[in-house]
């Protein structure tokens, strides 16, 4: 006598099976994932915000010397658009004299050492104080991804402290 029930495919089943799973995790991790990722746009907006109202020019620069960030001061210094910044190297966006200027302080800063320089531009009543930090950062792996650099306009303070000296 024959089997007259019917044998389901083991491939049919399989496919079944595992649509069923990935529905029902779908189901499960979905909200969760859509929390998260709409709590790391918060916190993106957050530091965004931030960034954008320090006063001092931000940037990231990856382990090729391309921009990935710059924040708003960082935009107006330059006087370049936000868009013709990322992306392109710092030579690009500097030229090739200012670049040469700080090219040891970058290459420094990938090879993982921390930098802090104080440095000018201008002569006389022009003349301009900074304070720039090149900080690398460094992956789970020891491995720098890239650095930060955080300029400080320091000319209002310097020259507070010329006309203090000039009192005394």
């Amino acid at each position: 006598m024959a089997d007259t029930s019917k044998s389901e495919n083991p491939g049919s089943l399989r496919k079944s099976f595992l649509s069923l799973s990935l529905e029902s995790t779908r189901k499960s991790y979905y909200p969760q994932l859509q929390k998260q990722l709409e709590a790391a746009k918060e916190n993106e907006l957050r530091l965004k915000v931030l960034l954008d109202n320090l006063p001092a020019c931000v940037s990231f620069v990856d382990a090729t010397e391309h921009y990935v960030f710059v924040n708003s001061r960082y935009v107006k210094k330059t006087g370049l658009e936000f868009n013709d910044i990322v992306g392109h190297s710092v030579e690009e966006i500097l030229g090739t004299g200012n670049y040469s200027a700080i090219r040891d302080h970058i290459r420094a800063a990938l090879d993982g050492k921390q930098i802090v320089i104080e440095n000018t531009t201008g002569q006389n009543e022009e003349t301009r104080w900074f304070e720039t930090s090149y900080i690398p950062i460094i992956n789970s792996q020891g491995n720098v991804t890239g650095f930060h650099i955080f300029e400080i306009d320091l000319t209002d303070k310097r020259k507070s402290e010329q006309e203090k000296e000039k009192l005394q």
